[in-house]
This record gives structure tokens, sequence and C-alpha cells, in this order.
């Protein structure tokens, strides 16, 4: 199936989004500019006492001056460094790419399309490994999923941020005759009000309608919270359908390395993904959710589904490696896992009735 291209949404945020970012961006050059020209200033003071020095001018100079101006020029390279950072983060924020139609945007009618033309269930699992068949075998597996009715699944993750930040993540999805609800929760123990917050939402999936309530640290609401919006709204500000449910969108072309072995009485595929061609949904989710932008150009993507004899999803595990832009590169880690449970089985969670999107109203 042909990619769709990148296509401007109607959006009217995204004009003053970019606004924003470009007055981000104009502070930062005109605060670095200003400092720096303090501290040529100051160096160029300096320089002009250690010359009266050498002439033997040096009872012309206190000591404690000289002391005071290296002082200043250490405490205004360490205000510029915090600028940089602030401003960094404003930058990225404001930058965050809403309404935009993300170019692996597939709604699941066309995800069961494509995963479909490939999957085959009347082999085993056995011969798609003898051929070596391994992106035959996902999409089998992943086939499965995405065409189950009903569907639990509990996860749980962590992002590591040079070991000086890290969000620990929860996630809770229902899939029942057509509709699901999520629900996420971040926790983060620096950077609360980034890092800390809970997303729920509401799918109508059949007739591609959305409902979401957001909640920050404090517990605060959006002002759009459970008021409906259309699948593609959604999607351009958070960038993957959960009902979807992987991070990583798998082709044949971006799977570098694979290999599967048995464990514990389950078939265990570890697929290594080129990670920027695979992540493109996932960075516009870190993005929504927190307003880091992440880069996975130079990253690293593995994914580890876990499944039985019959293709049917178990587990999985994902492990991957990016760095965040806040006017500086951060290194950052994350992994995650899940758990999957199917209707009639030991673990599976039906909806509430607050759960069921007709019950889901806006926040008064």
């Amino acid at each position: 199936m042909t990619k769709k291209k990148n296509n401007p949404a109607a959006d009217p945020t995204a004009e003053q989004n970019i606004g924003t970012a470009e007055k981000a961006e104009q502070n930062l050059v005109a605060d670095k500019n200003a400092t720096e020209d303090v501290l040529q200033a100051e160096t160029d003071g300096i320089s002009e006492e250690i010359a009266l020095e050498a002439d033997g001018g040096a009872a012309l100079v206190k000591p404690h001056r000289k002391v005071l101006k290296v002082v200043v020029v250490i405490f205004l390279e360490i205000a510029l460094l915090c600028a940089g950072l602030f401003f960094g983060y404003v930058y990225a924020k404001a930058t965050i790419p809403q309404g935009v139609v993300l170019s692996e945007y597939k709604t699941i009618e066309e995800l069961r399309e494509e995963y479909g033309a490939v999957a085959d269930e009347k082999k085993s699992v056995q011969s798609y490994v003898n051929a070596k068949d391994y992106y035959g075998l996902y999409a089998t597996v992943y086939y499965k999923l995405i065409t189950a009715t009903d569907v639990y699944l509990m996860s749980t993750g962590l992002t590591d941020s040079l070991g000086m930040v890290k969000v620990s993540i929860e996630s809770e999805k229902k899939l029942e005759n057509g509709y699901m609800v999520w629900h996420m929760n971040s926790s983060g123990d620096s950077m609360p009000s980034q890092t800390t917050f809970s997303v729920n939402g509401y799918f109508d999936i059949v007739n591609q309608m959305v409902k979401v309530k957001r909640y920050n640290n404090k517990g605060a609401g959006d002002s759009k919270n459970g008021k409906e919006q259309s699948e593609l709204a959604f999607v351009s500000k958070y960038g993957l359908l959960p009902f979807a449910f992987s991070n990583y969108y798998v082709t044949e072309a971006n799977i570098l390395s694979a290999e599967c072995r048995t464990e514990n009485g389950l078939n265990v595929l570890t697929l290594t993904l080129d990670a920027e061609s695979a992540t493109e949904g996932y960075v516009v989710q870190m993005s929504g959710m927190s307003g880091q932008k992440a880069d996975f150009s130079d990253g690293s993507v593995v994914y580890t589904m876990m499944f039985d004899d019959n293709f049917v999803l178990r587990k999985t595990a994902s492990s991957d490696e990016y760095v965040i832009n806040y006017g500086i590169k951060v290194s950052c880690k994350g992994n995650m896992e899940e758990n999957y449970y199917y209707k009639g089985e030991e673990g599976y969670v039906s909806f509430t009735e607050e759960e069921k999107y007709e019950n889901v109203a806006p926040d008064a």
C-alpha cells in the first residue's frame, strides 16, 4: 500500500504555534547576543588590566576587582546556559506538530488491509521461521490482534534522561465491540508540570470519533475535556491510534534484523527496526503528551512479541534510544512491557458504565 503524503490539516492553532516558536527563537537569539556582548566587554576589560600589569601599572588595578569580573563572567555564562534551556523548551513545546497528517497515518481498516494482505494463519510459526519470513510472521500476529473484537491490555514503562529525569508510565486499554477506552498516567520524579499528567481517551472506532480528557499534575483539566473530535484531529496531536496498539509502524523495509525462538511455551519474535522510519507517530505522541521533541535519527528500536502457536499475542517488550532537544541535546532511553488478555480469559476487564462512549460528557 502506498503511504499517504504529509498534508496540513485545518487547525486554527497551527499559525499561533508557529508564531510562538518564532518569538521564542528570537528571544533566545537576542538573549544570547546581549550576553555575549557583556562577556566580550568584561573579557576586554580583564585583558586591558593584564596589559597594565605587564607595563608596570599593576598598582592601578585592585586584585579584588579582577576576581569580581571573573565571577561576573562565570555567572553570565551560567545564565546564558539556563536561558538556552528555557527557550529551547518553549520552542520545542510551541512547535508541537498539531494539525499535521502523518505520512504513516492509516485508519484501522487500512491497517487491516495492509497486514491482512501478508498474513497467513494457514502457515505454522515454524514455516515462517524456516523461510526467514519474519515480516510475514509479524504481520500474521499483528493482523490477528487488530481484528480481535475484545481485548484488554495493561502496560508499564519507564523513560530515563541521563539518569536525571525518570518518568514512569502506566497504561490500560479496553477494546469492546468497536469501542475503546484508554487510560494513561505519566509520573515524573522531576519537572512535574511536564512529566506528570493523565490522559483518558474514549473512541468510537466505527464512526472515527474521539473524546479526550487530560489532566495536569495538579488535577486541572483542559477546556476541551470530553468534547467530541474527529479521529484525524486526535492523530494530528497525539500521533498514534491506541487501538492500533503498537508505538511503532513496522514494514518489511524497516526491519533491520530479526530472530525467533521459543521460551516458556511461547514464540518470541524480536525485531530490530530502523528507528526513524518506525517512530513518526510515536514522536508526535511524545510531543502532544509532554512537549518533548524526540529525535530518533541516530536512535534505536528493539521490539519483541511473545505469542502462542495460534498467533495470539500475549506479551510485548520494547526498548528504544533517542535524543530530546531542550536547547541542548539530552540522550534518553525508554522501555515498555505489555500484557494482553482476551474475553473469557482470566485477567480480562470489561468496560464500566462510566467508560462507555455514550456516557462520557464534557467536564463541567
